[in-house]
């Protein structure tokens, strides 16, 4: 999922700012975001949580998933 994340911060640079988060390495993270699946993507807008996306999938469904919040 990280080299499509890349592509797509690349891609959209000028519109979104795309942050990675290890759960492993931070377990704490996961359950206080109520994370049950990996990959798990939040976006947000304006500093408020707008939709998640669970599960992975490939590039033009994610960007399909930001471009419907711009």
């Amino acid at each position: 999922m990280n080299p499509i994340l890349e592509t797509i911060s690349e891609k959209m640079a000028d519109k979104i700012v795309i942050a990675n988060h290890d759960v492993d390495s931070e377990p704490n993270f996961a359950t206080s975001n109520a994370i049950r699946s990996i990959p798990t993507l939040f976006l947000y807008k304006d500093g408020s949580h707008v939709d998640t996306l669970v599960g992975g999938t490939d590039q033009s469904n994610i960007e399909a998933f930001i471009n419907k919040h711009l």
